[in-house]
């Protein structure tokens, strides 16, 4: 039957049939009218380009709400003049008018030009500016948009995307359309600018690093340098660990937005292209340790855990779970040691754990003074099966907060890893008791003289330099992309270093402190400080002789008739009196300092 048959016929049937049939078309029609070319703000225009196998690679423009300003940030491996616009409709840049399909080979980079669209129900004029990054590869991904929301407010949603990796000059490196994604971290999963962990469906050598299947995409959102992580890594890899991770920087690009400068990093793992104790891994007695907070385990819904006589957790992450009992009994053992009062016993501390990697590992949190240095973050693993198997340090992992980013660490004469801690906090001071045993103490100092004190001053002549001079103009983007974390949602953890000019001063500061205290050998000593809010124990280094404020501000310390109590010699601590041996100070609480 016709649609004109159908609709006499109903017209005889019911009257009313053909008012309702109409007034529905209307409707459906007017709502239409109503929405055409009516674009969010901001979003009228795009720009389009074919890489080298001939796909096509959209780039949004991108406004932040409330700004003049919008912004189109391209890859390293495009020009302007090789890019045409998407228009919805007609708009102007400058003096010229762009439809669809206009070139932009008419336009600058690191230009602003007045930008004029028009639409029914829209008249936007704003500030237009184009950028470009140099020298890094692009990784663009797609993704549903339901699922995109869902993977930024589930960091334990997975879903599939479709992955093109495009190199600096636009060879495609990677193109599969069923790459799953999720978000990760945990300080790091507060702000908007999230970070990733890949999962290819076959392991895939990515921008020269060997194959694998699992990668992580590090957003950096607390490094307005982006370079933390890089420096410690390449730092740690020279100093010889049995295995860094691997990376290098992408621009990376969600849906045609652009979310920032990224590195593209090795996930930390058991392989033999990663940590490679897989020989012993696969039905012997070798795992991956990582230490963690209560907290954590709760809100990770993390089930494979241990957890200390002294109340250290510690989730295992890779393991042969038949060895779980030998395996927890072998870093028990290694903690009676370092806890041990014994010095005879404190002597045995290489039978049980691996001292230069133990070493090794404290120095890098200690030289770049990482926050969660021994407490968060912190790796290691084991070979061996049995009670008497050796517990290894590393490998090392997240960065983002040390070298002066946090506000306590500004300071570059704070032994920040050598803190002690109260009984409300669930870690154990490893690094504060081996800083004292003598084997340990030893060791540090001659691996700090013999091989960190050129690498760091390699860093601070022109490594640091060449970092930022590689990624920076992605860093520009990202700033721009990114602005408000420094104010809003990561500012209160940020200190003042904040350009690499800034990273470069402070390393000098610091290797000028840690050689007069291991390699000039003067006598400091250690005053460690109560922070009431947190019941964590800071550390100063304090040259023997002098006031405690010359390292730290104790105006603070002293208000509020606050009593200080040094527990090492059970008196009251007077800060007008000169430092001439360690101290622990603590908050006088009498019921509490008096058992």
């Amino acid at each position: 039957m016709s649609v004109i048959s159908f609709f006499a016929s109903n017209m005889r049937k019911n009257k009313y049939t053909i008012v309702f049939l109409f007034l529905g078309f209307f409707l459906i029609g007017l709502f239409y009218l109503l929405n055409i070319d009516k674009q969010p703000e901001g979003n009228h225009l795009s720009i389009c380009f074919y890489n080298q196998d001939g796909s096509k690679v959209i780039i949004k423009q991108w406004t932040r709400e409330g700004s003049d300003t919008t912004y189109f940030f391209l890859p390293s491996c495009v020009q302007l003049k090789e890019c045409v616009f998407l228009a919805h409709h007609e708009c102007r840049i400058g003096d010229r008018v762009v439809c669809d399909s206009s070139s932009a080979r008419f336009f600058q980079t690191d230009s602003c030009y007045i930008y004029e669209s028009k639409c029914k129900g829209c008249n936007t004029i704003k500030n237009i500016v184009f950028l470009k990054s140099e020298n890094i590869a692009s990784l663009h991904l797609s993704i549903q948009k339901d699922a995109e929301k869902k993977i930024h407010s589930d960091r334990n949603y997975l879903a599939t995307i479709e992955t093109v990796l495009l190199s600096a000059n636009g060879s495609n490196l990677y193109d599969n359309k069923n790459v799953k994604i999720h978000c990760r971290g945990n300080s790091t999963w507060r702000p908007p600018k999230k970070s990733y962990v890949l999962d290819l469906p076959v392991s895939a050598e990515l921008l020269g690093m060997p194959e694998s299947k699992k990668w992580v995409l590090l957003a950096n959102a607390f490094d307005q340098t982006n370079l933390r992580n890089a420096i410690v890594l390449d730092f740690a890899r020279e100093l010889g660990f049995a295995w860094t991770p691997r990376y290098d920087f992408v621009d990376l690009y969600l849906n045609g937005e652009y979310r920032g400068c990224y590195m593209l990093i090795e996930k930390i793992e058991i392989d033999t292209n990663r940590l490679d104790i897989s020989s012993t891994h696969n039905g012997g007695g070798g795992a991956l340790l990582c230490m963690v907070s209560k907290n954590r385990i709760k809100a990770r819904g993390v089930t494979s855990f241990f957890i200390t006589n002294n109340n250290q957790p510690l989730e295992i992450i890779d393991y042969n779970k038949q060895k779980k009992a030998d395996i927890i009994a072998s870093f028990q053992a290694m903690e009676d040691v370092i806890m041990s009062e014994d010095t005879l016993e404190q002597y045995r501390i290489a039978d049980y754990l691996d001292l230069d990697s133990w070493v090794k590992k404290y120095l890098v949190d200690e030289i770049f003074e990482n926050g969660d240095g021994g407490i968060r973050s912190s790796y290691f693993y084991t070979y061996g099966e049995g009670e008497n198997s050796r517990i290894f340090g590393g490998p090392v992992w997240d960065y983002d907060m040390a070298i002066g980013n946090l506000s306590v660490s500004t300071r570059p004469n704070t032994f920040l890893p050598l803190r002690i801690h109260s009984n409300t906090i669930d870690y154990t001071p490893y690094y504060y008791k081996l800083y004292h045993n003598k084997v340990f103490y030893d060791r540090i100092r001659y691996i700090y003289k013999n091989k960190c004190v050129g690498l760091l001053n390699m860093l601070v002549e022109f490594g640091i330099n060449d970092y930022a001079k590689r990624i920076e103009a992605s860093s520009k983007m990202n700033s721009l992309r990114w602005e408000r974390l420094s104010t809003e949602e990561g500012g209160k953890w940020r200190g003042p270093i904040v350009t690499s000019d800034d990273l470069i001063l402070w390393l000098k500061q610091r290797e000028s402190f840690l050689d007069s205290a291991w390699v000039k050998n003067i006598p400091y000593c250690l005053v460690t400080i109560e922070n009431e809010s947190t019941g964590v124990f800071y550390t100063y280094a304090v040259l023997k002789g002098e006031l405690l404020q010359s390292v730290v501000n104790v105006d603070s310390l002293c208000s509020m008739n606050i009593k200080w109590y040094n527990t090492m010699d059970s008196s009251f601590f007077d800060f007008s009196n000169p430092i001439n041996k360690d101290a622990e100070l603590t908050i006088w609480k009498s019921e509490q300092n008096a058992k």
